[in-house]
Order: C-alpha cells, then structure tokens, then sequence
C-alpha cells in the first residue's frame, strides 16, 4: 500500500514498524548528507512526522499491538511522552543501538 503515514490502512494492525524523519530542521543543513531532505527532516524539533503517526496510530493498532519507531539519540523522552499522551496505558520503553544511544521506541499496546 502506497501512501501518507498510516492514511492506507482500513483495519487495525498487529504491528507498526517506522522509520520516520526525526532530524530537527536547523540539524538536517549540518549533516552534509545525500539523502533528500523529505526522508530526514522532522521539522524545528524533528518531531513533526513522528507526531502525527501518534495521532493516527491509536484506532489502527490492535489491542495487543507492537508499535516501534527509531528516534534521533536525544529525543527518548520527548517521544516516550507523546506516546504516553496518545496511547495511555500502553508500556513504553526504549532500545539502544550499539553505541549505547537511545535509538528506538518501543510500546506494546494492551501488555
């Protein structure tokens, strides 16, 4: 399925697995990278796609569901409450990558 976020689908899900941009705008001019802009760029605080998969991500993940979603290393806690705002309830937690960063935020909705 092709489309905006989450907008394709028409049932709810187990799983929502996503890579989103989460690189603050002023931070993406920095990073001298090749990739194209719409693929990194999050908006002023990197958090603008991952925000609005929050707003839609409720009614669409089942209620034993999985939702994991790579962050920028300084973004674990502002991500982790957004989600507890849009999912009460759900246990949320955060996943390293080697580095020891907080990559990676995990919430199991109905655990």
């Amino acid at each position: 399925m092709q489309g905006d976020l989450l907008a394709p689908l028409d049932a709810p899900v187990d799983l929502i697995a996503a890579n989103l941009p989460y690189v603050a705008s002023k931070a993406f001019a920095l990073l001298g990278t090749c990739e194209p802009r719409l693929a990194l760029d999050g908006g002023p605080d990197g958090l603008q796609v991952i925000a609005r998969l929050l707003e839609q991500a409720p009614p669409l993940l089942k209620d034993a569901s999985l939702l994991l979603m790579e962050i920028g290393y300084d973004q674990a806690e502002a991500v982790a409450a957004r989600v507890r705002a849009a999912l009460p309830g759900a246990a949320v937690s955060v996943l390293r990558d080697y580095a020891g960063h907080p990559r990676v935020v995990r919430v199991e909705k109905g655990a």
